[in-house]
């Protein structure tokens, strides 16, 4: 009986022996695999809507899926890496440029050293700028900050649409860790997955978007929708073919000119969101837009609901809506009114000697899609945020008033 309980405990014994050495050999094997191969990480993108007050539902677009006015546009994507916690002045550890032709697949994968894989600060930029450096490998933080953008070019010639213009885009992460848990087995063909979303909602917590996985890259410019009410003479002939023309003012007396004025703005912007108030002198006049001579661009009209039954002469008004751009401009509480940025209307009718005009102070309520970068900050009313939409309406009564209420 003595030896039968020997032979069972060497039987235990050398089957425990064989699977310790089985699981170290395999986690030898496991661990040799991973220092002898690249790990493989992805992740998604997409890009910010600019917002309002309601926070757009969902907030998101896939890139390049615009195409009426092409915001979302976006030819190149660079993925910079810092490690955690590094100071301004440390240089990047990884500093890679996705082309058209990934954006295009959409695939965004690096590969990586498994002695690489860590935590990291991650800057994106879109549509990057030439000359600027940021295609140095040893790139810091404190040389993207610090770049500015000139105001200059980002009107197109389609009455600042921004059809055929590039945006630049950026999206800034913190704490991200690259490891071997992510989804993912961490090959080429099914590299690890990066997940941006406690980011995201610690950042932007009021887009509404259910999916918060991916890059969100923010938009450098704020947008503004101007939409001139009763603007545009609408005919119609025989064959329901439309012309248009300017009808300034009512009575449509010609010689009458609407000019549109961007003041008090600065002309040129940070790459990067600042959590400091904009040190970028302000000019009188950033730039302006006319609406004299040609004929309105029938894809900024917007005609009534139906054109079925027009007035007499087969002649209807319509509005006509343009898009703006523009640069971020932090201020503080108290700012002059002389100083405030906004939109100055001028208009002239014929016979008049002088100009009316009217201002309007940009006016912001709401929340910002990067709260959390400008936390601290004691900013005032009349701030022009990245990203933001700014909408008006402009009602021009006559030869007497304009009436430009923001909503």
């Amino acid at each position: 009986m003595r030896k039968i309980y020997q032979l069972l405990a060497f039987v235990f014994f050398a089957t425990f022996l064989f699977l310790g050495v089985t699981a170290c050999s395999s986690e030898e094997r496991k661990d040799l695999r991973r220092n002898g191969e690249d790990f493989f990480v992805s992740m998604d993108v997409t890009s910010l809507r600019a917002h309002g007050e309601d926070m757009e539902d969902p907030g998101t677009t896939d890139p390049n899926t615009d195409t009426e006015l092409d915001e979302d546009k976006v030819q190149s994507l660079r993925w910079i890496l810092f490690p955690a916690g590094s100071d301004e002045n440390t240089p990047a550890k990884f500093n890679h440029l996705f082309t058209a032709a990934d954006l295009q697949a959409k695939r965004f994968v690096l590969k990586f050293k498994s002695e690489d894989l860590g935590i990291y600060d991650m800057i994106f930029i879109a549509n990057e700028p030439s000359g600027k450096g940021v295609d140095s490998p040893a790139v810091t933080r404190k040389q993207l900050r610090e770049i500015k953008m000139d105001m200059e070019n980002i009107s197109a010639s389609e009455v600042g649409s921004g059809k055929s213009a590039l945006f630049l885009m950026t999206a800034n992460y913190e704490n991200v860790s690259l490891n071997t848990s992510l989804p993912g087995s961490g090959t080429q063909t099914n590299p690890h997955r990066v997940d941006f979303t406690l980011q995201n909602k610690a950042q932007r917590p009021n887009i509404k978007g259910a999916d918060r996985s991916a890059v969100e890259l923010m938009r450098a410019l704020a947008k503004m929708e101007i939409t001139l009410k009763d603007i545009v003479t609408i005919e119609e002939d025989d064959t329901r073919a439309k012309t248009y023309s300017w009808s300034l003012p009512y009575g449509f007396e010609p010689n009458s000119s609407l000019e549109i004025r961007f003041k008090n703005m600065p002309n040129a912007y940070y790459l990067l969101p600042q959590k400091k108030m904009t040190d970028i002198p302000a000019q009188n006049y950033l730039y302006q837009f006319k609406f004299t001579g040609t004929n309105p661009d029938p894809k900024y009209v917007i005609a009534p609901p139906a054109l079925e039954e027009p007035s007499i002469g087969g002649v209807v008004v319509g509005d006509y809506k343009i898009y703006v751009y523009l640069p971020e401009y932090l201020l503080g509480k108290n700012v002059e009114e002389e100083k405030q940025p906004g939109l100055e209307f001028i208009y002239k009718a014929e016979g008049e000697a002088d100009m009316r005009s009217e201002f309007r102070p940009i006016d912001n309520s709401g929340g910002t899609h990067y709260d959390k970068v400008l936390e601290g900050l004691d900013l005032g009313a009349y701030c022009i945020y990245r990203n933001r939409l700014y909408k008006v309406n402009v009602k021009i009564k006559g030869k007497i008033d304009i009436w430009p209420p923001y909503v």
